[in-house]
């Protein structure tokens, strides 16, 4: 058996140091030995930033950020409003050069931008609109839009109680939307 979609919820809860590393670098050998798609809930910044491709920032069931690590942990805005814990600093320097200065060039002509389509990374996972409420009547997940390429690894992050655990639960098909639609390819 071969799957192309793990999802994990919390692999490395209650671990030491030493046993999330080693956790960790298990899931990374397997996504990249297998082009697997995996898909993981974590609360630990410093796992999300090393491995990560994408994180999806869910708050009050809702999707409110996805970006790559760098860009979601930089945004002072997105991390305060939704208590988005950072790295620490001393994680974040190999990330984020002080050394490094940008240039820009400005052309001097007009240009224009060619964008190909073909090659670009279908997904494996679409959520168009995705709802959940559970039978008490509390709403889990509201209007969800996600797309998840074909061998990335996509971090879901958000507060106790935000839906992570219950987005994970729907793309693995253990609940079913209360509205909305969900495509899974392959």
């Amino acid at each position: 058996m071969k799957p192309k979609i793990l999802i994990l919820d919390e692999p490395t809860s209650d671990l030491d140091p030493k046993g999330k590393i080693e956790v960790v670098e298990t899931i990374t050998k397997l996504k990249e030995a297998s082009k697997m798609t995996i898909i993981l809930v974590e609360h630990n910044p410093d796992v999300m930033m090393r491995f990560a491709d994408r994180l999806a920032v869910l708050h009050e069931g809702s999707l409110v950020a996805i970006g790559k690590p760098s860009e979601i942990y930089s945004n002072r805005e997105l991390t305060s409003r939704y208590n988005i814990y950072t790295p620490e600093v001393s994680d974040l320097s190999e990330y984020f050069s002080i050394d490094e200065k940008p240039k820009l060039e400005i052309p001097t002509t007009a240009f224009s931008v060619k964008r190909e389509t073909i090659g670009e990374k279908l997904p494996i996972i679409s959520l168009n609109d995705v709802s959940f409420s559970y039978e008490d009547g509390t709403k889990a997940l509201k209007n969800i839009n996600l797309r998840i390429e074909k061998g990335s690894l996509v971090a879901l992050v958000g507060q106790n109680g935000s839906g992570k655990s219950t987005l994970s639960k729907i793309i693995s098909g253990i609940l079913a939307p209360t509205s909305g639609t969900m495509e899974i390819a392959g």
